[in-house]
């Protein structure tokens, strides 16, 4: 696949190395999770407003994005639908699947979709991800009964089931990965989640990549729809909430350690984004 301005190096080599550590900080969120169970669908057409990990549990059918050529599946398996896709599906009798949507916090962008890296819909076979029956099946139960932590579960268990997935499109998995939208710039990025105690100049990211600063620069603001500086607070942010609510840490040990000099414009900058104080914050959340 061709790769405009990157060399064969990176798009080979640092894709899902980069990807994977980025799984900590880009605000992933699970959506919902549900159960469903149908006699058979002649025909059904869907379009996600989030990304989409479907678990079938028994089944066969065919389904397909758009004009594309139909893809088949067979229980047990796994198909990934991403966000603003339109699909059509059609069923060969009873049909019983897990599903779990899900959103990057980090991108405001309603094109943008983390599943961008893989060609999709592509059935996984189930033998490739062991634990993603299971664990769908336990997201799907914790969804219903929405208890204390059940977000924090949920999206742990989201993490779990994605590591599993992009495993297998590792160079000694089935498939090799297609780097599209921003896994063009995943290098970059990790680079960012890497130094998050220190700025990181648009140079040396741009570098990363292959690519000239402005055009870095203009590619990022493209996908993103923020700078590469706005981009580096949030990733600080989302790291902030975790530490809120994941460690004992002081407030000026958590701001310290993610760069801010001054706890106080720490203080100003988390409020503007959660509408909390990092105080607040982990008060609200932890009781």
């Amino acid at each position: 696949m061709a790769t405009e301005g990157i060399s064969d190096n990176i798009t080979q080599n640092t894709g899902i190395d980069a990807l994977l550590p980025l799984l900590d900080v880009l605000g992933l969120r699970c959506v919902w999770s549900r159960y469903f169970d149908m006699a058979e669908y002649r025909m059904q057409t869907f379009r996600f407003t989030d990304d989409t990990i479907k678990y079938f549990e028994e089944g066969r059918g065919w389904i397909r994005k758009d004009r594309e050529a139909p893809v088949p599946f067979e229980a047990p398996c796994l198909v990934l639908c991403r966000k603003s896709g339109i699909y059509h599906a059609r069923s060969e009798g009873r049909i019983r699947a897990y599903v779990m949507h899900f959103e990057c916090l980090l991108s405001r962008d309603p094109e943008l979709s983390l599943l961008d890296a893989l060609d999709l819909p592509l059935p996984v076979p189930a033998s490739l991800v062991p634990d993603a029956g299971p664990i769908l099946k336990t997201t799907t139960e914790e969804f219903s009964r929405r208890r204390l932590g059940t977000q924090l579960l949920l999206d742990g268990y989201l993490r779990i089931l994605l590591v599993g997935l992009l495993r297998t499109w590792s160079p000694a998995g089935p498939g090799p990965l297609a780097p599209k939208g921003f896994m063009r710039l995943a290098p970059a990025l990790a680079r960012m989640t890497e130094r998050l105690d220190r700025p990181i100049a648009v140079p040396e990211m741009a570098a990363a990549v292959g690519l000239s600063a402005g055009h870095f620069t203009e590619r990022f603001r493209r996908i993103f729809h923020v700078t590469p500086r706005q981009y580096a607070n949030r990733i600080r942010l989302e790291r902030a909430r975790q530490l809120l609510l994941t460690t004992e840490l002081t407030i000026d040990q958590i701001s310290r350690s993610l760069g801010f000099s001054y706890t106080h414009y720490f203080d100003r900058i988390f409020k503007s984004s959660t509408g909390d104080t990092p105080q607040a914050y982990r008060r609200k959340h932890l009781l």
